[in-house]
This record gives structure tokens, C-alpha cells and sequence, in this order.
């Protein structure tokens, strides 16, 4: 029988890994280590790396579209899709020791916490899918992976394996959402006061929701970055913005570079845009505080509107009205929010500021109201949105030296 590509690629995965067969019980490949008695767990050294390929390379999934909180707490997944929208599922990696069945309630916690589809259990020997609201396992979708691998190898014929592990691939591949889908699917999700009413709100993983934003940060920060020319024409016409601007740059190279002379910072914002070395640095730097703060704003408008604070303008059912009402303009309907955020809490919606100037484009405004769907940001008091702040903004902010800056206008709302 003809072997599919991805089953190919499972064989090399397994074949790989002899250097751990051979240091875990001196096998030398699948069949003899499974085969063999193993008194040791594998978790962390074989079947957690080996899902991780699998998920990369028979998956799809690029390293950057899934999120690794590996451990053995049984507290979180192994691994989640950064995208749960496109990607509703989780997989979880056991030692080859252990029964999968023993880990049924565990993985439906984790897909009942995130309200998922499904759950996938991986013990190097097995693999197991489990669907939301059902009991045991699939077996259309779950293979025996000792079974395939020898079939991979033309030492056996499973057609069975084979056909469960194709409906597993096509079902579980990664797929990229375009633009026009992100838009579509913020505009028809249901308000989190209906899902709440139906006792569908998920828990919020805050380690999780902490990767994303430092993800959606980078994404406005290179946004913000493709549009720096925009920022210099203006501070042409204001010399006293460009003059505020290059002194927070000139603070910030100091703060990296403790003892740069001020002969060698550059003399212009244009200059920093332009530097290499510490200049360079700053301006980086600032490019994320700019990103920050845009980010803080999105993330505390939405968790306005979760708790019904605000007018839905970003979500909860309000987004869709606006972006027709707004000529599906995704600009203008964030120019709207942050108006109504201003009559909130006008030292963090303020306009006096360096960092202002920045309009997300639509890809990357897209890409932030998108990644903020699955999380019904009303669960998150005062308490927990400072600390969730801190610790993503101590990753993004902070240089070699262990300094990091925090804008006035959000020491303000912290504080508050």
C-alpha cells in the first residue's frame, strides 16, 4: 500500500529519536523500545519532543502558531494553538508508561476550562482524541502509532491506522485565517452575556493570555514601525512634539547605555529611526511603548464591553454594527472606542502623549480583535489585569540592564 506524506513524516519523527531510545533502555529503534521494559518516565525527554514534531511536521503548525506550557503539574496542556478559533483543540503529551484512558478527566478539564472541541492524549505508543461532551475516545480520529510506524516502514498493513490518522491530519492540520475571515468571525461571535446565560464562558488561562499579548505587541510594533515615515512628517511640522520625542529617546539610550555620551545619540527623531547601536535600541524600545499602550487600551475597552461598561463597539455583538455603520472602516471604529474610553478614563484614552500618533492598520487591528475573541475579558478584576499588565510588559519592556519604562498615562491606570 501506498504511503501517505505525512505518514512518511511521522517515520522519520519516530526513526530520529534512537540517541533516547538508546539512553532510556538501550533500544535502538520504536519497536524494541516499546517492546522492551522501561522503568523510567519519558515525558520530558522523549514524548513531549516527539508530539512537539509531530505537531510542527505532520501538523503544519509553524513554532510561532502554538503555545508550549510543558510541565507536569497536570495544570495545563502541553501544548495550545495560538489561533483556538481556526484550532479548537489542545494536545497533551504522557510518559509511555502510563494508560492514556488513566488521563481521560484531565484532558476534558482542559478542553471544558477553554470551551474546545477536542483534546489529544500522546503517549508515543497511542494517540488518543477525545470530543468535547462525549465519553472515551474517538476512534475515528485516535491510531495506534507502534501499528503505523511499522506500516510506514513496509513491515505491516494496518488500512484501519492508516484511514484513522489521515481523518486525524486533515481534521487537526493548521490553517492560516485571511483578513476577510478574522473581520467576519469578530463580527458573528455572540456576546459574552448570551454565552454566559447558556453557562458557556470559559476560564481565562492567564499564562496563555499573556503570550498572545506579547504576540499582538510585536505585531503593532512592526505595524507602528512601517509607518514611522508618517510619524516624521509630522514632527516636521511641529518641532515642539519632535522636541519632547527625542528627549524620551535620549532618556531611554541612557537608560540602556548607562554613560553614552550625548556626541554619539543621534540629534533628530529621524536620526534614532535611522541609527544603528544604542539609537537603534531606543527607538525600538519605543516602537513597543507605543505598541503597549495602544494594546492596553484595546485590551481594557474589551473587558468595558464584556462587563457592560461601555458601549460594544470592539465586540460583544456591538463590533458588527459599527463596522457597517462606520463603512467597514476597522479605523474609524477603533477611533470611535477609544473616543467613549476617553469620556471613561481620560488619562489613559488621552491625546497629549508621544505616542498618539499610532493608527493600527487593518491587518494588525484585525489580528488583535481576532486573538481577543476566545477570552471573556470581564473576568478580569483590577487586581488581575495590573498583574497580567506587569508581567507582560516586563518581557517587552525590559532591556539587558533590567531597566524597563512604563508611560505615564498607564502608570496612572494601574495606580488607580
Amino acid at each position: 500500500m501506498s504511503v501517505p506524506p505525512q505518514l512518511d513524516r511521522l517515520r522519520e519523527i519516530l526513526d530520529r529519536q534512537t540517541g533516547r531510545y538508546k539512553a532510556l533502555n538501550k533500544a535502538t529503534n520504536l519497536g524494541a523500545y516499546l517492546g522492551s521494559p522501561r522503568d523510567r518516565e519519558d515525558e520530558e525527554m522523549l514524548t513531549e519532543p516527539v508530539l512537539e514534531e509531530i505537531i510542527e511536521q505532520v501538523l503544519g503548525f509553524p513554532r510561532d502558531a502554538y503555545f508550549p506550557q510543558l510541565g507536569r503539574s497536570g495544570l495545563k496542556p502541553d501544548f495550545t494553538p495560538i489561533d483556538t478559533v481556526a484550532h479548537r483543540f489542545v494536545f497533551d503529551a504522557k510518559s509511555s508508561t502510563q494508560d492514556l484512558a488513566h488521563h481521560e478527566a484531565q484532558i476534558r478539564k482542559y478542553i471544558d476550562q477553554r470551551h474546545l472541541d477536542l483534546g489529544v492524549l500522546f503517549n508515543l505508543g497511542e494517540l488518543r482524541v477525545y470530543r468535547r461532551g462525549k465519553k472515551g475516545h474517538d476512534p475515528e480520529l485516535s491510531f495506534d502509532v507502534l501499528a503505523l510506524w511499522r506500516v510506514a516502514r513496509g513491515e505491516a498493513m494496518a488500512l484501519e491506522d492508516v484511514q484513522q490518522f489521515e481523518r486525524f491530519c486533515g481534521l487537526l492540520a493548521f490553517h492560516e485565517m485571511d483578513f476577510a475571515a478574522k473581520v467576519a468571525h469578530v463580527a458573528q461571535a455572540r456576546p459574552w452575556s448570551q454565552r454566559a446565560a447558556d453557562g458557556d464562558t470559559p476560564e481565562i488561562d492567564l499564562e496563555f493570555l499573556t503570550g498572545q499579548l506579547r504576540r499582538l505587541s510585536d505585531v503593532m510594533a512592526e505595524d507602528a514601525a512601517s509607518q514611522q515615515q508618517r510619524l516624521l512628517g509630522d514632527l516636521d511640522l511641529d518641532r515642539g512634539r519632535e522636541h519632547m520625542l527625542r528627549l524620551e529617546l535620549d532618556t531611554l539610550s541612557r537608560e540602556i547605555e548607562p554613560g553614552v555620551s550625548d556626541d554619539d545619540l543621534p540629534q533628530s527623531v529621524a536620526g534614532y529611526a535611522a541609527a544603528d547601536g544604542v539609537g537603534r535600541r531606543a527607538w525600538r524600545q519605543y516602537l513597543m511603548r507605543v505598541s503597549q499602550l495602544t494594546l492596553t487600551r484595546v485590551l481594557l475597552y474589551r473587558s468595558w464591553e464584556d462587563a457592560g461598561f461601555v458601549e460594544t463597539r470592539l465586540y460583544d455583538g456591538g463590533f458588527e454594527l459599527a463596522y457597517e455603520r462606520l463603512e467597514r472602516d476597522l479605523g474609524r471604529v477603533l477611533a470611535e472606542a477609544f473616543a467613549g474610553g476617553r469620556e471613561r478614563y481620560r488619562w489613559l484614552f488621552g491625546e497629549d502623549n508621544n505616542y498618539d500618533w499610532y493608527r493600527p492598520r487593518d491587518e494588525a487591528l484585525a489580528e488583535v480583535l481576532y486573538a481577543l475573541v476566545p477570552f471573556p475579558l470581564a473576568q478580569l478584576g483590577a487586581d488581575v489585569l495590573g498583574g497580567l499588565y506587569e508581567s507582560y510588559v516586563d518581557d517587552i519592556d525590559r532591556d539587558r540592564l533590567g531597566q524597563f519604562y512604563t508611560p505615564r498615562e498607564v502608570v496612572r491606570f494601574m495606580l488607580d
